[in-house]
């Protein structure tokens, strides 16, 4: 729920901040989060594949450590920048962050349900999937109240980096929180 909710309302913050403070069209806020979804893609591909089957559950603690390093250059970046910051500036942070999402977010549900029992994956599964999207719903809500609290901030810069500083909390949350995961995914979830 922690990883979940952190990032959903992540895209949302940066997407408003993008349209809202910066001005940006949506379709240049969009292109301004390629590098997240770019750097999401290379993790999901990299984490679900042969990483997780070499190194078990170290692969989502580097994903989270990733992502952290990801969202704190962020911050460095917003901070540095505030209302000056190019699509270019943000460009090499949000790659990070999203290759780190990317290393989580495709293991997960393996290393989730390795704790299961055989006959309840289904049902354990459909409960994964319920939660992902409650938690979705809850980032949204508590993240983006959080970026509209911190008005009035020029451009909403201070609502952006309040968000982010929340992220890299949840975000160690959720890292301590996957100790207690099995060590290694599901067999079929490697596959």
């Amino acid at each position: 729920m922690l990883f979940f909710g952190a990032f959903t309302g992540l895209m949302l913050a940066i997407t408003l901040y993008l349209q809202l403070g910066l001005g940006y069209s949506a379709l240049h806020a969009g292109v301004s989060l390629g590098p997240i979804c770019l750097g999401l893609a290379i993790g999901a591909v990299l984490g679900g594949g042969f990483l997780t089957q070499r190194f078990g559950r170290r692969v989502l603690h580097g994903g989270f450590t990733v992502q952290i390093v990801g969202v704190a250059a962020t911050y460095a970046v917003i901070n540095a920048q505030g209302l000056t910051v190019t699509t270019w500036q943000l460009a090499g942070p949000l790659l990070v962050a999203g290759f780190g999402v990317g290393l989580v977010v495709a293991p997960l549900f393996g290393f989730i349900l390795a704790a299961v029992s055989d006959e309840e994956t289904g049902s354990a599964s459909g409960v994964l999937n319920a939660l992902q999207q409650l938690a979705s719903a809850v980032g949204v809500a508590v993240l983006g109240t959080v970026f509209f609290a911190a008005l009035p901030s020029p451009g909403y810069v201070g609502g952006l980096e309040e968000v982010l500083v929340l992220v890299v909390g949840l975000t160690i949350a959720a890292m301590l929180l996957a100790l207690l995961l099995p060590r290694n995914p599901r067999e079929e979830e490697l596959a």
